[in-house]
Order: C-alpha cells, then structure tokens, then sequence
C-alpha cells in the first residue's frame, strides 16, 4: 500500500504480479478500486466513432485509454457499500455523520440539483412523496 495521493485525497494500490488463493470463509468484504488514471498517465483521445440509429459516423468521440504499465489503483473511499471496510485499509477516518446531517444533505443537493435544471428543455425534478420524521434515530 502506498500513500495518499493529493490529488483523489485516496490511498494508492499497486498491483503485484502474484496470485495469493484463500478461503471464501476468510473474505470480509469487497473493496472498490478504481484506476488510478492520472498516476499511470492515461490519456483521452478521441478515437470511439459515434453511434446513430445503430451506425457508426465520422464523428468521433472521446475514449480513455488506460495505461496499465504502471498498475496503480486507488481505494475508492467514497463507496456506498462497506464504508467502514474501504476506511481501514485505507488508513483514513472520516468524520460520523448523524441520519439528520444526512437527510439535509441529500435535500441540499435536491435543491440545487433543481436550480441548475431549470432551464428550458431540462426536467424538472420530480416532488417527494415520502417524508421522514427527524425524531426518529
């Protein structure tokens, strides 16, 4: 395991060239890693031909081309599944955040996600229909 990289602000992974097998019963969880895309210098070229009604055209699209030669990853630590199990081999804490500082996030980002989609053309967001009572734990 390597450092934390300043610019995803996640701990960095490099591949070994080995293969270590273990028992189903020993896996606590799975981790999201992602290319490590500015590390290994990975380029976007626009080489991907568009598509239209199921035909290619002579326009041409941007495709990422990875660079595996320097086989680095980053722990994805903002993943929504196993928080905890991505923080500790990270090496990161992270602060606890209580169901109500999540709830006003989310009608945070709800209300600015309607203020930038009310231009012409865009949907509108769709109303709540549900609430949620903030007594509860």
């Amino acid at each position: 395991m390597l450092e934390v990289d300043p610019l995803y602000g996640m701990r960095t992974l490099k591949k070994l060239n080995r293969e270590d097998f273990i028992s189903a019963k020993s896996i606590i969880s799975g981790l999201n890693v992602q290319h490590h895309f500015a590390g290994a210098k990975c380029l976007i070229r626009r080489t991907l031909p568009k598509r239209l009604e199921r035909q290619e055209t002579d326009m041409m699209l941007n495709e990422l081309q990875h660079n595996f030669r320097f086989n680095l990853y980053v722990i994805n630590t903002a993943s929504l599944r196993a928080q905890d199990k991505h923080h500790a081999p990270a090496r990161i804490t992270t602060p606890q955040i209580q169901p109500l500082q999540a709830l006003n996030a989310v009608h945070d980002g709800l209300s600015e996600w309607k203020k930038n989609n009310n231009r012409k053309g865009k949907n509108k967001a769709a109303e709540s229909v549900t609430s949620i009572d903030p007594s509860l734990p």
